[in-house]
């Protein structure tokens, strides 16, 4: 098999694209339903922007050095990625935010 090491890579982004669309969904149904949403919401940022960040850093590590080049788009999504981590609270707070909704912190 060719590739074989991009083709694995490429299906564990698949994989997490997929959980992420299905744990912001189930969010954003709450928030719809005018439920209490404030765990899910964290665990929707949580999750998609690690698995945003680890996309981005596996795209930089499929094309090697290239990856780093301003000329390439991972290089970008890479820089990108970073910056939306850290909007509307870091993985830290977000954590923070689960284990209080979750009765941990009072």
């Amino acid at each position: 098999m060719q590739h074989q090491y991009v083709q694995g890579i490429l299906t564990e982004m698949a994989l997490n694209n997929e959980l992420s669309c299905l744990i912001r969904d189930k969010a954003a149904r709450l928030s719809g339903q005018g439920e209490p949403h404030g765990k899910e919401a964290a665990m929707a940022k949580w999750f998609c922007c690690e698995s945003a960040k680890r996309a981005a850093d596996l795209a930089v590590q499929i094309f090697g050095g290239t990856g780093f080049m301003d000329e390439c788009p991972a290089s970008r999504y890479y820089r990108d990625i970073r910056a939306a981590t850290m909007a509307d609270g870091t993985t830290e707070i977000q954590r923070y935010i689960v284990a209080r909704e979750m009765g941990f912190f009072r």
